[in-house]
């Protein structure tokens, strides 16, 4: 796609969207900014363009031929650390985070924003903070971006950075007992993607991790029937994208919400769900924690021992 058409691809699926433009472009650049791209008056830059379609649920693909050399090695540690911390291998994120960190200063305010999540989700791991301390800072990252951002606000449109800042706000909420306000953030994530996002990569990167998180919560909070759409949900999403992250995880909470839902047919569907599972989490790899917590569950509850099963 032309450089010169962007602004009126972008003013197109904005107008589908039913978005204006000053709720894209906030924390962005400004309204007049705005205005003037979508005119074709001006050529969005790089840091700029990224949210701008991440926001609208489309790929971020086109910006390399609107990258300088420097911006594009640093967009390629910024992916390289956002994709390590996301896939779990926080060795390699660490890796990156310390390569991009010298350039701090000249990274854009998404690459700025990320750097701060994470080294936030460092000072978490490492026992310098605690949840309700990083709530505020979480909130404050997210702000850099939003500006207008409340936890009675949402945001309706976001972009794959701002989708980790929530996801963090959301746990702390849930760590500090605020359950409620955890649920509806997740909710309000999974509707962005419901009803905006196109962009496959980012789906398959980061819904199942939503579905997760959503119905985990919904569980703990007793909301047995939704918790078990949810992982229905999660489960088809997953079964249709041939992506298997988070299966056994999400497949872990149907099963322990069924457990204590205790319908008609609720337990016996438990225990078809915990065995494939702890086969589905064989194959694909997953932590050794997720496989033995599978196995005590199934040990609890049937009086059996899983890997005579398979």
């Amino acid at each position: 796609m032309a450089v010169y058409n962007i602004g009126e691809f972008i003013k197109e699926r904005r107008e589908r969207l039913g978005v204006t433009q000053d709720e894209l472009c906030e924390g962005i650049c400004a309204p007049a900014t705005m205005s003037r791209i979508e005119s074709g008056g001006r050529i969005p830059k790089s840091k700029v363009i990224v949210p701008l379609l991440q926001r609208l649920g489309l790929s971020d693909f086109i910006v390399d031929s609107m990258s300088t050399k420097e911006e594009l090695e640093c967009m390629e540690l910024i992916t390289k650390m956002r994709l390590s911390y996301v896939n779990g291998n926080m060795e390699a994120a660490k890796k990156a985070f310390v390569e991009v960190m010298p350039h701090y200063e000249d990274l854009p305010v998404i690459g700025k924003q990320f750097c701060r999540l994470f080294e936030t989700r460092l000072k978490i791991d490492s026992g310098e903070l605690e949840h309700n301390q990083a709530l505020p800072i979480y909130e404050d990252i997210l702000r850099m971006t939003i500006p207008k951002y409340r936890i009675d606000r949402l945001p309706r449109l976001l972009s794959f950075n701002e989708i980790n800042v929530l996801n963090n706000i959301a746990i702390a909420y849930g760590r500090t007992g605020r359950m409620d306000t955890t649920i509806t953030i997740y909710y309000s994530i999974k509707k962005f993607y419901d009803c905006h996002s196109t962009d496959v990569d980012n789906v398959l990167r980061t819904l199942p991790t939503i579905y997760y998180n959503l119905s985990k919560y919904l569980g703990l909070s007793g909301r047995y029937d939704e918790c078990i759409r949810i992982c229905e949900d999660g489960i088809k999403h997953i079964e249709l994208s041939g992506s298997y992250r988070n299966y056994a995880s999400i497949m872990y909470n149907l099963a322990w919400a069924l457990i204590r839902r205790k319908k008609i047919g609720d337990f016996e569907a438990a225990e078809l769900v915990l065995k494939k599972a702890y086969c589905i989490g064989l194959i694909t790899d997953y932590s050794t924690s997720l496989l033995q917590s599978i196995k005590d569950m199934y040990k609890t509850n049937f009086n059996d021992e899983l890997p005579q099963l398979i």
